[in-house]
């Protein structure tokens, strides 16, 4: 027992390892591809944090305890996410005040992960849409990495108003050849001051017939 008990520890440790060195190679590419785009005005600004973010229940992407913070320099934005299934990178470069562009990668069930997303702000960001895609080295589900195996892992759609206090949005997910899954939902915000604030979520997936809870609280440096 103590040998397979160290062996599973060896294999955890590295799965770990593992994240960490995609993590750094992600966030590298996004380093590098910033310099190279950066314009001369923007040469003497620095990365900032510019967030922080903890929350807990079930979104159409979380379930369970979820850890976020934002990183910005200038165009530039880096979202890095931590839960105990999924872990993902989001480096976002806005094109103009209507577009921007982002390159996502991660894990899902210890299984890498990568796509491309682009978004769209319009009506002074009181409408926003959302269109990203991924690819996974492997099925999430059999725990395994199979570069070989290389499978669409998903597609998600989203259409977004928001205001200052009140979201309410439509999600529409395929994942591998599941049947499409459909959210609507609200998002209420309450600000206890300039930089603290409280935020609840609430949406219904179709076909599921579920009702999806969580809640959280962020902070804006």
């Amino acid at each position: 027992m103590k040998a397979n008990e160290n062996f599973e520890l060896s294999e955890k440790m590295k799965c770990f390892l593992l994240r960490v060195i995609i993590g750094f190679f992600f966030l590298a590419i996004a380093l590098i591809a910033d310099a190279q785009i950066t314009s001369p005005k923007l040469e003497k600004e620095k990365w900032n944090v510019s967030a922080l973010y903890l929350s807990a229940g079930k979104t159409s992407l979380t379930s369970g305890i979820a850890i976020a913070g934002d990183v910005c320099k200038g165009k530039s934005l880096v979202n890095i996410t931590l839960n105990g299934d999924l872990q993902q990178i989001i480096y976002d470069y806005s094109l103009n005040k209507w577009v921007s562009v982002q390159a996502t990668g991660g894990f899902f069930y210890n299984v890498p992960w990568a796509g491309p997303a682009v978004v769209f702000k319009m009506f002074d960001k009181h409408l926003i849409t959302t269109h990203w895609f991924g690819w996974a080295a492997g099925i999430p589900e059999e725990n395994k990495v199979n570069f070989n195996k290389t499978i669409f892992c998903f597609s998600y759609q989203e259409i977004r108003f928001t205001s200052k206090y009140l979201d309410s949005y439509y999600v529409l997910l395929h994942y591998e050849n599941n049947k499409p899954a459909h959210y609507l939902g609200l998002k209420g915000k309450v600000y206890f001051n300039e930089k603290l604030s409280l935020f609840s979520d609430i949406s219904y997936a179709y076909p599921d017939k579920e009702w999806l809870l969580s809640m959280g609280i962020g902070y804006n440096f």
